[in-house]
């Protein structure tokens, strides 16, 4: 039986362009070695590494001074950041704000330093998903440290405005942590035009691998962090351990093709949401403002007369998921926090979409969901 894929906003294909990169790496004798042998063969690893880093931090915009840490994704990034932060500046502040709508890994390092004595405020958001602004600023206070947020959300693909959050935290000196996992191919983002101290990216939402992530720390001025895995490290300084070349060179294939054909793929993108939008029965109910959003990501309520084991159907034939693939909990807490009732949940359906998608794939998707 043929399936389709539109979970893209869990995982991606990987681009053949990423997987030739990595090839590469995996069967050239040259870039079989540990990046900190002090052979020629290591220094080959460290030189494609040092290359990798720089092609990161240019499609980011990033400036010179700016620091890029591997990771094995984006929630060890989420944590690196937030415990990191906190550690290194808990003798200064100790408050921390952050959004009901954010992803589970940072609100389990959050649930977490609450438990080690922080201030944590998690703030409500708007029916649509977007951030009450007036809230966020009367809840900044002396003692606030540290405001994270997540730039695109995986669930909705709602877009939070990052130019007015981080010119709000930097008039009242409070330090900023984006979580950027879902922004690569979607958004541009350029990081020398945005106070931004700490930003959090994945690979494998972009078309890159699974396994491999990086946390950004803005040089300008050099924001300090506290190192959370013991153990000696090599040129990647707050994370120890050997460093996957391949993985890392493939992050950064991903990277440069979605910043090289940023304006080609999004317009294909935005024919199929648009398709999608124009053609799904009115009985719909769309989640998340409609607008303010990323076209690659469509959740949907069902209407009420659909049962389980057609919404199952559905999700199992086209590979569509209920909330996050990180939620286990039977319903979606970021629906939850934009007051959507759980029956209306339970009949909700994620459509994540991508470059490798086609009309006639999108086309199929709306026929079975206008006839349920």
């Amino acid at each position: 039986m043929t399936h389709f894929y539109f979970d893209n906003m869990a995982s991606t294909l990987v681009d053949p362009e990423v997987i030739a990169t990595m090839l590469n790496c995996w069967q050239t004798k040259d870039y079989c070695a540990n990046h900190a042998s002090d052979h020629v063969m290591g220094q080959k690893c460290r030189d494609l590494i040092t290359q990798a880093k720089h092609d990161v931090l240019h499609t980011l915009s990033a400036d010179g001074d700016d620091d890029l840490t591997f990771t094995s994704g984006a929630t060890e990034s989420i944590h690196l950041a937030l415990h990191g932060v906190a550690n290194a500046y808990s003798q200064q502040k100790k408050h921390i704000i952050s959004f009901a709508t954010e992803h589970s890994a940072t609100l389990a390092c959050l649930s977490a330093l609450e438990k080690q004595g922080f201030t944590i405020s998690i703030l409500p958001v708007l029916p649509s998903g977007h951030i009450d602004y007036d809230l966020l600023s009367h809840t900044i206070n002396d003692n606030t440290l540290l405001l994270t947020v997540m730039h695109i959300n995986n669930e909705t693909g709602v877009i939070h405005n990052l130019e007015q959050i981080s010119t709000l935290c930097q008039k009242h000196g409070v330090l900023l942590h984006v979580d950027a996992a879902q922004t690569i191919g979607k958004c541009r983002l350029n990081l020398n035009s945005l106070a931004i101290d700490f930003a959090s990216f994945s690979a494998h939402k972009c078309h890159g691998p699974q396994g491999i992530g990086a946390l950004y720390r803005s040089g300008k001025p050099k924001r300090r962090l506290i190192k959370q895995i013991p153990g000696s490290s090599h040129y990647n300084a707050y994370r120890p351990g050997t460093l996957p070349t391949a993985l890392i060179v493939g992050m950064a294939k991903a990277f440069t093709i979605a910043n090289r054909d940023y304006e080609k793929n999004l317009e294909k993108v935005y024919e199929l949401f648009q398709f999608t939008q124009s053609n799904l029965p009115s009985s719909y109910i769309w989640h998340g403002d409609t607008v303010h959003r990323v076209p690659h990501n469509v959740n949907i309520a069902l209407p009420a007369h659909v049962t389980e084991s057609e919404c199952s159907r559905l999700r199992n034939y086209y590979t569509l998921s209920q909330a996050s693939s990180c939620n286990k909990q039977g319903h979606s807490h970021v629906l939850t926090a934009m007051g959507i009732p759980l029956d209306i949940q339970l009949r909700s359906l994620r459509i994540g979409l991508s470059r490798f998608n086609s009309l006639d794939e999108v086309r199929l998707l709306v026929q079975a969901l206008s006839v349920v």
